[in-house]
C-alpha cells in the first residue's frame, strides 16, 4: 500500500470541493480500536446466545448491562473483523461475528460510556481486529515472514486502508473528524515465540509511531491492556519478559497508558476473556481516557518495579 496519512485524506477531500460543505456538517470525535481476538470479542449477547455457547446469562451483554444490549443511534459505529467488513457506518450495536449469533468487544461498552459522558458530542467508534495475529509478524512484519492472509503486506496497512475508507465516507458527507484515541488489546499471539516476546516493546514503539503519523495526531494517546498474569500456561514462561516489555514501552512514551486487567476472568483456558472482562476493559479504557483528558492519567504499574533490563526467557 502506498503510505498516506489521514491529513492527506483530509486535504484530498477539501481539494474535491468539501471545504465549504464541511462547515454545515458535524464535528465528529473518532475513537479507534484494534487488536486480536479479545478485541474482536466472542461473548454472548443475550440468554439465547449464552445457551447456545454453554455460558451463563450473567456473561452476556444483556445480562451485564441491558442498556448496552440496545442499539445507540446517536453513536456511529463500524468494524472490520478478520476479513468481514460490516459495509459502512451504522448505529452502535453488538456485531455479527460468531456463527451462532452476534458478539461484542470492549469497544461497545466504551462507546456507550463516552456517549453518556459527552452527550452533546458526535461520537464515532471504529474497530479493526483479527484473531490469532501477532504484532511483530501479522501487524508489522518486523520478525518472520509477512502474513499471507492480508491484501497488503501487513495487517496494519490493511487496517489503515479500512480506517481511511470509513473516514472518507464521513468527509464526503460534509463532516470534520478529530481522532481522540487509539485502543489496543493484543499480546497472546506474540507470546507464542521468544523472538516476538523479546521485541514487543520495539513493536509497540513502531505501532504507536505509525498510528500517530498516519492518523495525523502526533500526541495521540495510546491505551493498551497488560497481558493477564494467568495467561494460558503453555506460554506463561514468557510472561515476565513480555509484561516487562509492555511496562518499558509505557514508561518510554508519555502518551501511552498501560491498563491492568489481572483481576478479570477467562471463558476458556487463559486465552479468551469472558463477558464481564470485556465490560471491565471497556470501562477502564473509558476511565483512562477521561483521566487523560483531565491531565491526571498514569499507567497501572509501578515504574520503579519494572526490571531493566527485562528478564531473559527461561529455557523449557
Amino acid at each position: 500500500m502506498q503510505r498516506m496519512s489521514l491529513g492527506s485524506v483530509l486535504v484530498g477531500a477539501c481539494v474535491g470541493g468539501l471545504g465549504a460543505s464541511a462547515a454545515a456538517g458535524e464535528h465528529i470525535h473518532l475513537f479507534v480500536f484494534a487488536g486480536q481476538s479479545n478485541m474482536v470479542g466472542g461473548n454472548p449477547v443475550n440468554a439465547q446466545h449464552a445457551g447456545v455457547l454453554g455460558l451463563p446469562f450473567e456473561q452476556s451483554l444483556e445480562g451485564i448491562n441491558p442498556d448496552w444490549y440496545e442499539p445507540e443511534p446517536d453513536v456511529r459505529y463500524t468494524h472490520r473483523l478478520s476479513t468481514i467488513n460490516d459495509g459502512g457506518w451504522h448505529e452502535l450495536v453488538h456485531h455479527r461475528w460468531n456463527p451462532s449469533g452476534t458478539s461484542w468487544g470492549p469497544d461497545l461498552p466504551f462507546g456507550h460510556l463516552i456517549h453518556e459522558a459527552w452527550p452533546e458530542a458526535n461520537i464515532a467508534v471504529i474497530k479493526t481486529a483479527f484473531g490469532g495475529t501477532a504484532l511483530n509478524s501479522s501487524w508489522l512484519a518486523r520478525v518472520g515472514d509477512p502474513d499471507p492472509r492480508f491484501p497488503y503486506e501487513t495487517l496494519y496497512e490493511d487496517s489503515m486502508e479500512f480506517i481511511y475508507m470509513r473516514v472518507q465516507e464521513l468527509l464526503l458527507e460534509g463532516h470534520t473528524v478529530e481522532v481522540e484515541g487509539f485502543f489496543w488489546v493484543q499480546g497472546y499471539g506474540d507470546l507464542g515465540r521468544n523472538s516476538f516476546t523479546n521485541e514487543y516493546q520495539e513493536g509497540l514503539t513502531e505501532l504507536s509511531a505509525l498510528v500517530r503519523e498516519d492518523l495525523d495526531v502526533p500526541d495521540l494517546p495510546f491505551f493498551f491492556t497488560r497481558q493477564h498474569i494467568n495467561t494460558d500456561e503453555t506460554r506463561a514462561f514468557r510472561l515476565p519478559r513480555f509484561r516487562c516489555e509492555q511496562e518499558q514501552f509505557a514508561d518510554s512514551d508519555p502518551n501511552a497508558y498501560l491498563i491492568d486487567i489481572d483481576d478479570v476472568g477467562f471463558r476458556d483456558n487463559g486465552i479468551h476473556y469472558d463477558g464481564q472482562a470485556a465490560a471491565v476493559m471497556g470501562e477502564r479504557f473509558f476511565q483512562k481516557f477521561i483521566e487523560h483528558e483531565a491531565g491526571t492519567a498514569t499507567s497501572d504499574h509501578d515504574s520503579a518495579e519494572t526490571p531493566d533490563p527485562c528478564p531473559e526467557i527461561p529455557e523449557v
